[in-house]
């Protein structure tokens, strides 16, 4: 993920006045990093990783999984469990601290984590890695509630259908001010930091109209029946 800062961004009309500009330094930029850097030698080769999570909550009693919408709440409090762990004079607190950075990512549901530092062409970095993403998964685990869950997979099977998050919130398809307009998909699924919803806004309004990626169904004796219900939810 990019850099984030608070503020509020350009909507997509917005943006045209400034775009020449905005490339014409990109290029500059790119010029200027490369001619510093490209008689460099032997250079320290620096390298790392990001793990993208997801929260879900299980109901093993009635059997359903659901995304709770709440993970500017947990970075929160990862943020304050770090600062609070730089403040103390333990070595291994602060070493603990130093170790993780924690980033919202584009969904409500989900955390991004990185080491806190670049990593080196050495073993002793090698032997860090798996350490260093079981830590991780540690300190988000003090901040989840009964029931919730941590997992690293690619899309949630559950997304789109009725009731699929904690809260639940209907999607507006013809909402006036939304950004999204999905027919699947509340905009309370979008971090609410500026940059996600008005990123979701200005694509939608670069193509002039919604995104639309269909997914061929898997036919089976049940696909009619689940399909109906999923148009019924809808309309």
């Amino acid at each position: 993920m990019g850099l984030l800062v608070v503020g509020k961004p350009a909507d997509w009309e917005g943006t045209k006045k400034h775009r020449q500009l905005v490339k014409k330094c990109g290029v500059e930029q790119f010029l200027s990093i490369y001619k510093a850097n490209k008689d460099k030698k032997n250079a320290v080769l620096r390298w790392g990783d990001e793990v993208e999570y997801f929260v879900c909550v299980l109901n093993e009693e009635e059997g359903v999984a659901k995304l709770p919408l709440r993970a500017p709440e947990i970075l929160d409090g990862l943020h304050e469990f770090r600062e609070s762990l730089l403040a103390t004079s333990a070595n291994e607190c602060v070493k603990c601290a130093k170790n993780i950075i924690w980033h919202p990512e584009y969904a409500n549901w989900m955390l991004e984590a990185t080491p806190g530092y670049p990593y080196k062409e050495n073993i002793e970095n090698l032997l860090d890695v798996e350490a260093n993403m079981i830590l991780r998964r540690k300190c988000i685990q003090k901040f989840l509630r009964p029931g919730e869950q941590l997992f690293t997979m690619t899309s949630f099977p559950r997304m789109g259908t009725p009731e699929f998050t904690v809260p639940w919130h209907p999607p507006t398809p013809y909402a006036v001010d939304g950004a999204s307009l999905s027919s699947y998909m509340p905009d309370e699924v979008i971090n609410p930091h500026p940059r996600f919803p008005t990123l979701t806004a200005n694509i939608r309004q670069r193509r002039g109209e919604r995104v639309n990626i269909v997914v061929p169904a898997y036919r089976d004796q049940g696909t009619a029946a689940a399909l109906r219900r999923q148009a019924d939810a809808i309309a």
